[in-house]
């Protein structure tokens, strides 16, 4: 971690429960602990890892809502100690609207909050139904997040302070599939790696594909690709997951 232009980074999948919040951050930050443990710069979780991907209607539940915004604050302040920086997904109410965002924790601190910018709403997807989509969020906007207000938006980038060069860009899932992704704006600002929280679910070739374009993006970028989508414990109401 101290040689100049290297740094490991991981891609973490924890065992989710669906809507269970408590589980899903007691999964995630042994995963973090482990993520240090082992000597990594950053660390990247699924997308909607702490309430689970596939709650479908229950996003609209205050309860779930406000149990996700606490878990987020209990969060970094337990990994405070923790040298990776890390990025977990939730669902976060700003201002009565809702938005699938990427958190980026670090110092016990929330650093910054990435919402994603395209929402799928095609055959099995229906993200519209619940979430607003980022490109409606204007640069330079905060969110209160305990007690700091914590910039929001895709405008952001990212740097890991012990470690040269590693400035990283967010993408979340359906970001990297449409014809002008984020990242291609992210790299063009210094972004030497791009991390992608993804939930993406199982169809047949799909795997093939998502390497394709993490690929493609890499090269094209001459950057690192990072990509992590959800794992066990989704629920398999409409899509199965691998």
């Amino acid at each position: 971690r101290t040689m100049r232009g290297f740094a490991r980074v991981s891609a973490a999948v924890p065992s989710v429960a669906v809507a269970d919040v408590a589980s899903n951050r007691a999964h995630t930050l042994a995963l973090w602990r482990q993520s240090h443990r082992q000597g990594d710069a950053l660390v990247v979780f699924p997308e909607l890892g702490l309430s689970g991907y596939t709650v479908r209607d229950l996003f609209l539940d205050r309860h779930l809502q406000d149990a996700c915004r606490e878990a987020l604050e209990d969060l970094a302040a337990a990994g405070a100690d923790l040298a990776p920086l890390a990025v977990v997904g939730l669902p976060l109410r700003v201002d009565g609207l809702l938005y699938n965002v990427a958190a980026v924790l670090s110092g016990g601190r929330v650093l910054g909050l990435v919402p994603k910018a395209y929402l799928p709403n095609y055959r099995e997807f229906e993200e519209a139904r619940w979430f607003r989509p980022g490109l409606e969020v204007e640069p330079g906007r905060t969110v209160r997040i305990g007690a700091e207000d914590v910039p929001f938006g895709l405008d952001l980038l990212f740097c890991a302070e012990n470690v040269d060069d590693l400035i990283f860009g967010i993408e979340i899932c359906e970001d990297y599939w449409v014809q002008q992704p984020p990242h291609v704006a992210q790299v063009s600002s210094g972004a030497t790696v791009i991390a992608n929280l993804s939930a993406s679910n199982f169809t047949i070739g799909k795997a093939e594909l998502r390497r394709l374009l993490s690929r493609s993006a890499s090269d094209r970028g001459k950057c690192a690709y990072l990509y992590v989508a959800a794992g066990p414990g989704e629920s398999s109401t409409d899509l199965a997951f691998d």
